[in-house]
């Protein structure tokens, strides 16, 4: 007999997210399949949106879906109509591992400098925007005030 520990479940729910913008949807009745959820997979394993294809691809593989059922479900396109293989979008981590190469830095070593520059996320927020370190904010001591003559 075996006995199960944990989490046990019989759903047929199913569950897609986009590698390249992180879209997560989720088929809780298992019955739309993933490219009416609105998401393919290429060869390669890459799950990516509909949207991600070109106007072309998408209009080739819409028709496909149309005309076959199992497509709904499984639809795998090829690897040259994948953004990913062929490089016209590419994942947040393959270009954060590509740029860590590049500089010759560790994750750690830029954490540091970004933390020289930054003391908090808004700040980091600023420098990202403007490209440049904001200016420090003056502040305020408790005696640093005027009394306005109100009459």
């Amino acid at each position: 007999m075996k006995i199960r520990k944990g989490f046990v479940s019989n759903s047929s729910s199913s569950s897609f997210q986009c590698e390249y913008c992180h879209t997560y949807e989720v088929d809780e009745s298992g019955d739309y399949g993933m490219f009416n959820m609105g998401f393919v997979e290429c060869k390669n394993g890459h799950t990516i949106c509909i949207s991600h294809l070109s106007d072309e691809n998408r209009r080739k593989y819409e028709q496909i879906g149309e005309d076959d059922e199992d497509f709904q479900y499984e639809p795998l396109i090829e690897s040259h109509d994948c953004p990913l293989c062929q490089m016209e979008l590419i994942k947040d981590s393959d270009l954060i591992s590509y740029l860590l190469n590049e500089t010759g830095k560790t994750k750690v070593e830029i954490l540091k400098e970004i933390r020289k520059k930054a003391v908090d996320l808004s700040t980091f927020a600023v420098i990202l925007k403007d490209g440049k370190v904001p200016e420090p904010i003056e502040e305020t001591k408790p005696n640093d005030f005027r009394v306005i003559d109100l009459d």
